[in-house]
């Protein structure tokens, strides 16, 4: 969506240095390096501190879980 929209290519971005690759397994052309959305929104709250780390710990695990379940056998 990046890449075709020329609105969101003007606007000013950041990036984040994540201190690990993403745990995210489901997306087969997943970028090396690079986050997934829900990632991003987890280090953003977890750089923000306070209430927001605690939010950012609870929804990685919540998301890790669902990772599990999405591949267990069933």
């Amino acid at each position: 969506m990046y890449r075709q929209s020329p609105y969101l290519q003007s606007l000013a971005r950041v990036e984040l240095q994540a201190e690990q690759g993403s745990a995210f397994r489901l997306r087969r052309n997943q970028r090396q390096g690079g986050l997934c959305t829900l990632e991003c929104i987890a280090a953003v709250w977890q750089d923000l501190g306070g209430d927001y780390s605690i939010a950012a710990r609870r929804l990685l695990s919540e998301f890790n879980q669902w990772q599990a379940e999405i591949r267990a056998p069933a």
